[in-house]
């Protein structure tokens, strides 16, 4: 599995096909070992708790190790990436998963973007408030930057 560029992406054993045009990630939990500060600093105002977390990294991972790259991408190779847009909230518990796949992405070679939104949390794009319309303006201006075909 490792090496496999857009692994976490493209599922391993899928025919060799070109990655996509592009990606967003929204509100990533992209490193299942819970090593960012932002899931102590931000739980008082995101609903996502560490102690959740920590469960559901057991259940999804079983007897896997978390740092592996099927369930920890940023512990992965993210070279062969498409464009990559990462959008998250301020406040939410995973803005450091965030962070952290911009950094690897960007140290990797791929073309990432990181959007934070201010004062929100996990997910919000999903609810009906003038951040998440921009949010999702922003992502779909991405992807057509990306996958527009030109005549």
């Amino acid at each position: 599995m490792d090496g496999v560029p857009g692994e976490w992406i493209i599922p391993e054993g899928a025919p060799p096909e070109p990655l996509p045009g592009a990606a967003a990630v929204l509100s990533p939990w992209v490193d299942l070992t819970l090593s960012g500060a932002s899931i102590e600093h931000n739980h008082r105002y995101d609903y996502v708790l560490r102690h959740a977390l920590r469960r559901y990294a057991g259940h999804y991972a079983r007897s896997t190790a978390r740092t592996h790259p099927l369930l920890s991408p940023v512990h992965g190779r993210l070279h062969d990436l498409p464009p990559l847009l990462i959008v998250a909230g301020e406040a939410e518990t995973l803005i450091d998963d965030a962070r952290l796949l911009h950094a690897r992405a960007i140290d990797a070679g791929v073309e990432a973007t990181l959007s934070v939104y201010a004062g929100m949390i996990h997910a919000f794009m999903i609810m009906r408030i003038p951040p998440a319309r921009a949010a999702i303006a922003e992502i779909a201006a991405h992807l057509r930057k990306h996958t527009e075909q030109s005549d």
